[in-house]
């Protein structure tokens, strides 16, 4: 899985589709509304839970993964930009990437049992 996958475009189309389902559901449950918010946040948990039956999991793994690595590397890339931004922290910042790059499904489970 991750990298090494090759995944046919409407498979493509389906992770970018529940990526993008991911982070609504993540933002709607950040911010606290009226009965209007909680609406769209039922509405958008709703959509997501039947993008994962129709998806399965294989599809359901990689759009997970994709998206902890995107926050993550934004996270770096906000770390890095409010550094001095020296050699060592350039250095810091590539094996980080790569590091990134590299993660698996596995990593990210490892990551979430980590922080409960």
């Amino acid at each position: 899985m991750g990298a090494e996958q090759v995944w046919t475009p409407e498979q493509e189309a389906k992770i970018r589709v529940m990526v993008d389902q991911i982070r609504r559901v993540q933002e709607l449950s950040r911010r606290d509304g009226g009965w209007w918010h909680r609406r769209r946040r039922r509405r958008a948990e709703h959509r997501l839970f039947d993008l994962m039956q129709a998806s399965g999991p294989e599809l359901w793994r990689e759009s997970e993964l994709r998206r902890w690595k995107s926050t993550a590397m934004v996270e770096l890339c906000l770390d890095f930009a409010c550094s001095e931004m020296t050699r060592a922290d350039t250095a810091k910042a590539v094996a980080r990437i790569e590091v990134l790059n590299d993660a698996t499904y596995e990593d990210l489970q490892k990551a979430k049992r980590a922080l409960a």
